[in-house]
C-alpha cells in the first residue's frame, strides 16, 4: 500500500509541474507567440498555440524536475543534509536541466544575450513565487499542527 501512495503522490506532483508549465506557456503564447514565431520553437504556432514537441519537452522536464524533489526531500537526505543544501542542490539540477533543454531543444539561440537575461530573470521569480507559496503553506500547516496539539492538551487535562 505504501508503494502505491508513493507512486500517486509522484504522480500528482508531476502533473501539478507540469499543468502549472503549461498554464504559463500558455499565457506566454497568447502573449508574445505571435512575436516569437520564428525565433524559438517554443511559439512556432505563433498565439495559436503550444507544439507537441514542446509540451512533450514540458513533460519530461515536469518529470525530472519532481524526481528532483522526491529525492532531496527523502527521509535519508533530510536526516543528511541542511535543508538550505538540499534546496540549492535542487536548484543547480533544475537550472543545469534547464539549460541543457534550452541548448538540446534549440529553444533560442545560445549566442542570444536578452534571451539568456530573461531565462535567468523567469528562472529567479519562479524560485521566489514557489519560496513564498511554500513558506505559507508551511505556516498554514504548522498553525493546525498547533491547533490541535492545544486540543490534545486540552482534552488530557480533562480527564
Amino acid at each position: 500500500m505504501e508503494e502505491r501512495k508513493h507512486l500517486l503522490d509522484y504522480l500528482m506532483r508531476l502533473f501539478v509541474c507540469y499543468g502549472f508549465t503549461m498554464l504559463v506557456m500558455s499565457i506566454f503564447t497568447v502573449l508574445f507567440g505571435n512575436q516569437a514565431k520564428g525565433f524559438s520553437p517554443l511559439f512556432d504556432l505563433g498565439e495559436q498555440g503550444i507544439p507537441l514537441s514542446v509540451s512533450l519537452q514540458f513533460f519530461i522536464i515536469a518529470a525530472v524536475i519532481t524526481l528532483f524533489q522526491l529525492l532531496f526531500f527523502t527521509d535519508y537526505f533530510i536526516s543528511h543534509m541542511a535543508l538550505w543544501l538540499r534546496t540549492a542542490l535542487m536548484l543547480g539540477g533544475v537550472f543545469v536541466l534547464l539549460v541543457g533543454c534550452i541548448l538540446l531543444f534549440q529553444w533560442f539561440p545560445p549566442y542570444d544575450h536578452m534571451a539568456w537575461l530573461l531565462f535567468v530573470c523567469c528562472f529567479c521569480l519562479s524560485f521566489i513565487g514557489s519560496a513564498v507559496l511554500a513558506s505559507i503553506k508551511e505556516k498554514a500547516e504548522n498553525r493546525r499542527m498547533e491547533e490541535a496539539l492545544t486540543k490534545l492538551k486540552q482534552r488530557e487535562e480533562k480527564q
